[in-house]
């Protein structure tokens, strides 16, 4: 046999099944420049240098969810494939090829197919990702231009990835080939799903997932804080969806199956029975589907949110138009501070009274850097803890709040760590309270009123 049969023999399949392989080369193509897009964003110059370790790190988990996602969305779509074409296979036999033969036509149809997806994603991920950064950079009008990052690394990952999700393709196509005869194939079109079994281990083990991915979610406070944890919210909830639909599913169909007043109703009857026998096929489609609207619904409301909430943002963090600070590295008292903050105040009036400005604030406060040993806080300049200390006057003026501490007592912002009834500072022991809000004109872990 000729060597070009193979070749000539898989051009024509994909040709001749155009409307079966055009939308899986699509979505092949799709996600292999989604997750193009994502391994660029982990190796970008802009967030490597200009963002914390902690947004890295998220787009690396990003990176393995799409990764655990395209292997199955892949996959299920090319069982989909090799479904539809079973009688084409199963005539091949009839016709006298061997199923050497036939695997090595799949084969090609695979290279062809597989090379041609990823050469396409890398090229539209390359071009999406710039109209992207292009887009972002006149929305955001940053003073520093992001640039999209290309590297022929990422490329290789994203090629090796997707080689591999298509050779499992391809191997779960040639089992169905050598495991059935011609016969079989030829009715394997028509031949409807076997009604599937009930595993209620598995059931259970998807409520148990899912309800642990949303309760893992719903009680972090910080994502980026708590990334792992939120990496395995993400984790619990995609598994959890695959494992309800395709065992819940089943689990509850069978359940109303057996309610005989309930089954044994004309339109019950139809609609259980049907839903039970393709559920088998469908479950994995609907997972993706509900999988990818909830993507899609977390970024599209993370996106509107940040857009409408700039203005919030920029007040939370800079509650001022303009800030006077005075530095000191020495020690002073406490009239010869306050002696300064009056020259300061006077020259600030004078000058903004020129421009219109009259709603005029100052107060007094002392960093304090050190580190927590037990309930001591142990004043050293090296370690990287940072009490933010002001008196409780200061504070409610500043904040509107109306903290009253007693001598000796401290006030202590909720969001810190520190759980003790007190507090030894400056070897003095201070009795620890707590007060909740947020703040408006500052941005610290701890923050102390003190009488």
């Amino acid at each position: 046999m000729q060597s070009n049969f193979y070749l000539k023999m898989a051009l024509r399949n994909i040709r001749a099944n155009k409307q079966l392989y055009l939308p899986y080369a699509i979505s092949a193509v799709m996600t292999v420049a989604m997750l193009l897009q994502m391994l660029s964003l982990t190796s970008n110059d802009f967030v490597e240098v200009r963002s914390n370790d902690s947004l890295t790190m998220l787009f690396h988990f990003g990176v393995f969810v799409i990764g655990i996602f395209s292997f199955i969305f892949l996959l299920y779509a090319n069982s989909f494939l090799i479904k539809k074409r079973k009688k084409e296979v199963g005539l091949y036999g009839i016709l006298g090829l061997e199923k050497g033969h036939v695997a090595r036509i799949l084969w090609l149809e695979s290279m062809i197919v597989g090379t041609g997806s990823i050469l396409l994603g890398l090229v539209s991920g390359t071009i999406l990702g710039q109209l992207v950064f292009l887009f972002l950079n006149y929305l955001l009008k940053l003073p520093i231009k992001m640039d999209y990052s290309v590297s022929f690394v990422n490329f290789g990952i994203t090629a090796v990835v997707f080689a591999g999700i298509f050779l499992a393709a391809y191997l779960y196509n040639v089992s169905q080939v050598t495991f059935s005869n011609p016969i079989e194939l030829l009715k394997g079109e028509k031949e409807g799903e076997k009604e599937p079994k009930s595993n209620i281990f598995l059931f259970l083990l998807g409520l148990i997932f899912l309800g642990s991915g949303y309760f893992i979610s719903v009680t972090i406070s910080d994502p980026l804080a708590a990334l792992l944890k939120f990496f395995l919210a993400v984790f619990l909830v995609i598994i959890g969806t695959y494992l309800l639909f395709t065992a819940g599913s089943i689990f509850i169909l069978k359940a109303m199956k057996k309610n005989k007043k309930l089954y044994y109703q004309p339109r019950a009857f139809i609609s259980i029975s049907g839903m039970l026998y393709r559920m088998k096929q469908n479950a994995t489609g609907l997972a993706n589907i509900a999988i990818l609207s909830c993507m899609v619904i977390i970024a599209v409301g993370t996106t509107v949110a940040l857009y409408y909430g700039v203005d919030d943002a920029l007040q939370n963090r800079f509650p001022a138009d303009h800030n006077a600070t005075v530095y000191y590295d020495q020690e002073k008292t406490v009239d010869a501070l306050q002696a300064d903050i009056d020259k300061v105040e006077n020259r600030v009036e004078v000058e903004s009274a020129d421009y219109g400005i009259t709603d005029l604030e100052s107060y007094l406060h002392a960093n304090i850097f050190g580190g927590l040993s037990g309930n001591e806080f142990v004043v050293d300049d090296a370690m990287y803890q940072t009490i933010v200390m002001l008196s409780a006057e200061d504070f409610n003026a500043i904040e509107g709040t109306t903290l009253a501490p007693k001598a000796n007592e401290l006030y202590i912002h909720e969001s810190g760590a520190y759980k003790a009834d007190t507090l030894k500072l400056a070897g003095e022991d201070y009795a620890v309270q707590t007060f909740d809000g947020s703040f408006k004109n500052f941005e610290v872990e701890y923050l102390m009123g003190q009488s």
